[in-house]
């Protein structure tokens, strides 16, 4: 977990050369706080962990941020 952790902290301070201010949702496609933190961003970051992530649950979460207004920009793996 604590590489983990190492891991999304360098994504996110990458992520905000990018696309500015970045928000985290851990396990995204099944925490409530995904559709507040979603209805709030134009660009999405999606980051998946291999073994870990569900892909229709990815796919769904990437449903709903797109009928928020959404763009999933792209993908990175942890």
């Amino acid at each position: 977990e604590k590489t983990l952790g190492q891991a999304m902290e360098a994504a996110k301070t990458a992520a905000a050369g990018a696309f500015g201010t970045v928000y985290t949702v851990s396990d995204a496609e099944q925490n409530p706080e995904t559709v507040r933190v979603l209805s709030q961003c134009s660009r999405v970051l999606v980051a998946e962990r291999t073994g870990v992530s569900d892909a229709g649950s990815v796919l769904a979460m990437m449903d709903t941020a797109k009928r928020l207004g959404a763009t999933v920009e792209g993908f990175i793996t942890l």
